[in-house]
């Protein structure tokens, strides 16, 4: 009898450190769970600098619209860039054109008619300083603009430039400006001028 009892006492108390044993465990377990972390959306990724292989990058965009009823619209757009550049210069070209018309009653309106094209050269003088030069047309007939072309000279400093990042500042020289007016706008308007310095 007295065995008995031993033995039943034994297998109480193992019992009750078993179940404190796993007591212990789960609240170490449920301590050590945390919660997942927010999801946080990666940051956009910076415009890349073009890279310097000698060989062009660009794009080219093309747009339009048309509409009837009443009255009918037209419109029609394109824009197109590139460039290319190594470590020693760089040449960028661009291009934009619109072309749009209404017609209403019959009576048909052009409302844009315009082209620019243009360029640029930049060398490098040193790692920091460069030279560039600029030249660009321009029609906008609905403006009354038969022509305009301008070029400027100027010279520049890259402030930042890394492979994901860069900054210029640089400063025009010389810039010359022809324009020429279509009628009825006054002959006056159809001139060069050279304009001063400036910042850019």
């Amino acid at each position: 009898m007295n065995r008995t009892s031993s033995r039943l006492s034994q297998i109480t108390r193992l019992s009750a450190a078993f179940v404190a044993t796993l007591g212990v465990l789960a609240t170490a377990h449920a301590q050590t769970v945390k919660a997942p972390p927010p999801v946080v959306a990666p940051a956009p990724a910076a415009a890349p600098v073009t890279p310097l292989d000698n060989q062009w990058h660009g794009g080219i965009s093309i747009g339009g619209a048309a509409a009837s009823g009443n009255a009918s619209s037209f419109v029609l757009s394109g824009a197109a860039d590139g460039v290319k550049a190594t470590a020693q210069d760089k040449i960028s070209l661009w291009g934009i054109a619109n072309y749009g018309t209404s017609k209403n009653n019959g009576v048909k309106t052009a409302n844009s008619d315009s082209l620019r094209l243009g360029g640029r050269y930049d060398y490098n003088l040193t790692q920091r300083v460069f030279a560039f030069g600029t030249a660009e047309g321009e029609t906008n007939k609905v403006a009354g603009l038969r022509s305009r072309i301008g070029a400027d000279v100027g010279a520049g400093y890259h402030i930042v430039q890394t492979p994901d990042t860069s900054f210029d500042v640089y400063a025009v020289s010389v810039r010359r400006t022809c324009a020429t007016r279509t009628a009825p706008r006054p002959a006056a308007l159809n001139s060069c001028l050279a304009s001063n310095p400036r910042i850019g």
